[in-house]
This record gives structure tokens, sequence and C-alpha cells, in this order.
């Protein structure tokens, strides 16, 4: 003989009786005996509540610490959980002096609790946002097996560094025309998009040139020249170039920078001296 038996909405997880009687035609109901019944829920409710990152962005060859809080919703306890970053070969992340598994023993119904991973970003990671899978596994009362597949993130960055020096000149002494030219050179770790240089105004040179050069991106370690052509009319050793720098970095976040360039001037005896 089977039954299907409706539990109510309210019961907790756990051992439950029932009664049962028998009875015919020929014979009385018997008196009442009990069964045990093992109620469990249809799922195990393990759920992450956030997966943090300190410092939000770590620069490549540094180190971070990857927090992962969970609760546990359901009405009893879980059982060897298991939290594992699943890094593979292709992230340039890795565990610092751990594994990439942390392991919860005994997670009791209605606590939260916290796992840590100490991470190190290698120091050839490109500037974005990485996604890392988060695997779960555990067990509830009953001996069933649950696991589920979340993503996790990091961000990695690497701020801009631009160094710009004069390259080359054409123009050695006042009152006097020619091409100036500017390096511009990528310091960073990653690549700084969109850049334009604009040479400000000045009373000790006109420019002769257009003032705003647009360079576009450049590597890492890597650089650019830009020209431009001035009349000085300054009397003074040091003319200084204003310049404006604008820019993005890898998140498209916008720059603006000024800078100043010294541009040396001799007289004619220095120059017949020196044989410039």
């Amino acid at each position: 003989v089977k039954y299907r038996l409706l539990v109510a909405a309210d019961a907790k997880e756990g051992n439950a009786e029932a009664s049962i009687a028998c009875s015919s035609n020929e014979n009385p109901a018997s008196s009442p005996f009990t069964i045990k019944v093992f109620i469990q829920p249809k799922e195990s409710i393990l759920v992450v509540d956030s997966a943090k990152v300190i410092p939000a962005q770590i620069s490549p060859g540094s180190t971070g610490v990857m927090s992962v809080e969970l609760t546990n919703l359901a009405s009893s306890d879980l059982r060897d959980v298991s939290i594992k970053l699943d890094l593979g070969s292709s992230l340039p992340i890795a565990v610092e002096n751990s594994t990439n598994e942390q392991r919860i023993v005994l997670f009791e119904a209605g606590k939260s609790k916290k796992v840590d991973f100490s991470l190190i970003v290698f120091p050839s990671a490109d500037s974005k946002v990485y996604s890392i899978p988060l695997l779960l596994s555990y067990n509830d009362q009953g001996g069933n097996s649950f696991s589920k597949n979340l993503t996790a993130s990091i961000s990695v960055f690497a701020p801009p560094d631009l160094l710009v020096s004069l390259d080359s000149t054409e123009v050695i002494k006042t009152k006097s025309t020619g091409r100036v030219s500017l390096s511009v050179v990528n310091r960073g770790l990653s690549q700084i998009k969109f850049v334009a240089v604009k040479l400000l105004d000045s009373p000790d040179f006109d420019a002769v040139s257009n003032s705003l050069v647009y360079v576009g991106n450049i590597d890492s370690d890597d650089n650019e020249l830009i020209d431009y052509t001035l009349f000085v009319h300054s009397d003074a050793a040091v003319v200084s170039l204003p310049i404006e720098l604008s820019y993005r970095d890898s998140f498209n976040r916008e720059y603006s920078e000024k800078r100043f360039i010294d541009l040396r001037l001799y007289s004619d005896a220095q120059i017949t001296e020196r044989n410039l």
C-alpha cells in the first residue's frame, strides 16, 4: 500500500512521526502505530552574498584578497561545503601561499560565513576586468549533494604614466624659426588611449604649425614623436613650452594635465664656441 503525504509549508527539516491505523470489514480498527518520515527541502539553499576584492583594483605584480561571504538559507545544517576558484591557465591570476579551495566542515542553518583567498596578479596582466569561475559544492543532512557554478570578478589596473621630453630642436637661438620635436613615452604597464597634445599660448614664442596634435594610442614601453614649428622671440636662456596632455586609460577614464618642457637657447658666441 502506498500513500502520498502532504508536508506542511512550515514543517522543519528532520524526522517526523506519522500515525497509521489499519482496519477491515471483519476486524475493527487496530491500535494506531507511528512511523518515522524524514522531511527535507527540495533544495538546500546556499547563497553567495558578496565576493569583494581588496583593494578594489589590483596592479599587475601586486597582491590582494578576495573575500567570499556565504549564507545558509536552509532550515538545517550543511556539511562539507567547498568554495573553489577555478583560475585555470588562461587567467593571469594565482592564489598566493594557499590553495584555490576553502572548505567548511559544518555550516549551521541561518548562519553566514566568510572565506578569504589571497591572490597575486601576474606582472604581465593587462588592465581590465577578469571573470573568475566560483564553484560551490555541499551536502545536506540527508546526504544529498548539491553544486553551483557562479562567477566572481577582479579588476586589474595599472595607472597611466606618460613621460614627455624634448627629442630634438632646430631652434637654438632667439628670433629664429624651426621645428621642435617632443617625445611622448608610455612608461606605464597598460595602453594609453586617445592621446592628444596641445601646445599652449606663451609670450615667448609663436606657433607656426597647428598647436593641437592627435597621437592616438600608445602601447606600454612605446613612444611617439610630435613636431611643432615655432618662432621664438624671447631673449631668455631657457624658454618653457607649456603643453596640455589629454588621454584615457584602459578603463576609458579621462585625464588632462599640463606639463612644461624646457627649450634651451644660445647666444651667437655660444653657438660658435660649441659648434652648434
